[in-house]
């Protein structure tokens, strides 16, 4: 049975699978076959489930000989492996076979197969960096159109490989300046933050100095899509990273710091709140979340019991979302509110009053995935103490309530305002 309760896992990577470049090799291309299907099988606002995904790109996959693919027939193959476990296992034995040949496509299969890696076992991981950045045609490759792929791929790497070839990877830096298609230097935002993750190990400075390198390449890259009159969603897409890497959080000036400012265009509230500054005083929680995010609803009950714990005391939760352009109200068909703001901020409070949502919300003017917060995925949960300063951020809403609750308390005693009793499992209701 198809529902929304996995929304979160699975929108937000069909979005990208959706907004990806299609490789168009031939009339049966596997990866148009299955976005067309899976629009088809979204038309009644109920997207299908993981499960059913993966049966049908195996079904597609059926008598495909895949050991004996060239390069250009697995690419879009390629594009499925997310979503089907036993896909990517045939594609990734032919995928290291033709990474072997000593010529630039062997190279870029090389960078696509690390692109396509999801292991966290650090010497299968290592073993396809190697393989890539060894190539005799490595920098061939790059120079071909594959440099966004590889440094994309290069920022989910794990700490134990970044720390095995810290040198290798601060000689990556020089690329931020190479030549590639403007489309592809969204990629070095994912560069961007493996550096921040791992600065401890490449330096502090390092990181800053390239942080402010590639905001600037993005930058640049914008103005080139607009100018040459690039797709108006490729260009927010580029905007929107520009943002994110310019932002509080990857300057790290965001824990520890004045909460960066937040704006809000409505609120259900009784207060006169237009912004995340009108709220100093009391220790903040904000929990950006979306009407169509699976997890962000499944966690609402962790919330409620978060703001029953607190009632009476310094301490206001908060929802923020933003305009998403479309609504979707629990047992019913999604509302479309393109280009009509009104309609969505008036959709909100008979969706708060189905969820029996105690706490306000607000729409924010900048996007739920606020870029200053570092919101890469939502639910996504801040606690701001009473001075206005951003103490944790990165929390998932659905966590114990002893660990929310320890670091709030903690919060308001330092502020010297009262707090309650420690979490017990009764309090916690059996936690």
């Amino acid at each position: 049975m198809r529902t929304r309760t996995f929304l979160a896992a699975a929108t937000l990577t069909l979005g990208g699978l959706l907004a990806a470049p299609a490789f168009a090799q031939a009339d049966a291309d596997p990866y148009r076959a299955f976005v067309g299907w899976y629009q088809e099988q979204s038309s009644d606002g109920e997207r299908p489930t993981p499960d059913e995904m993966s049966t049908k790109i195996m079904e597609m996959a059926e008598g495909m000989d895949f050991s004996t693919m060239t390069f250009n027939e697995l690419r879009p193959w390629t594009q499925l492996t997310r979503f089907a476990g036993d896909l990517a296992t045939k594609v990734d034995a032919r995928m290291e076979t033709l990474a072997a040949a000593p010529t630039v496509d062997g190279a870029q299969v090389a960078i696509m197969r690390l692109s396509q890696n999801r292991s966290r076992d650090v010497d299968e991981t290592m073993a396809k960096v190697k393989a890539a950045m060894n190539h005799p045609m490595f920098e061939e490759a790059l120079a071909a159109g594959d440099l966004g792929s590889f440094l994309g791929a290069m920022g989910n790497v794990p700490a134990p490989v970044v720390e095995q070839m810290a040198d290798r990877i601060r000689g990556l830096a020089r690329l931020v300046d190479a030549e590639m298609p403007p489309a592809e230097v969204g990629a070095l935002r994912g560069f961007a933050e493996m550096l921040k993750t791992h600065k401890d190990v490449l330096g502090e400075d390092f990181f800053r100095t390239t942080r402010v390198r590639i905001a600037d390449r993005m930058r640049a890259a914008v103005t080139e899509l607009a100018e040459s009159g690039a797709d108006e969603a490729v260009v927010k897409r580029m905007v929107d990273s520009v943002a994110y890497v310019d932002g509080a959080y990857m300057r790290d000036e965001l824990v520890d710091h004045p909460a960066p400012t937040v704006a809000f265009d409505w609120w259900s509230g009784e207060e006169n709140v237009s912004s995340l500054q009108d709220l100093k005083g009391e220790v903040i929680v904000l929990d950006f979340w979306a009407t169509w995010c699976g997890p962000c609803i499944a966690s609402m009950p962790n919330i409620k019991e978060l703001v029953e714990r607190y009632e009476g005391y310094p301490v206001k939760v908060v929802g923020v979302t933003s305009l998403q352009g479309r609504h979707y109200p629990q047992g019913g068909d999604p509302i479309d509110c393109t280009g009509d703001a009104q309609k969505e901020y008036n959709l909100m409070p008979e969706f708060m009053e189905s969820m029996a949502m105690t706490w306000p919300v607000a729409f924010s003017t900048q996007n739920v995935f606020n870029p200053d917060f570092g919101v890469r995925g939502i639910p996504h949960v801040a606690i701001i103490d009473p001075s206005g300063v951003v103490r944790f951020r990165g929390l998932h809403p659905a966590g114990a309530l002893s660990d929310k609750a320890e670091k709030i308390d903690k919060l308001l005693a330092e502020a010297g305002l009262p707090h309650p009793a420690p979490v017990t499992d009764e309090t916690a209701g059996g936690e």
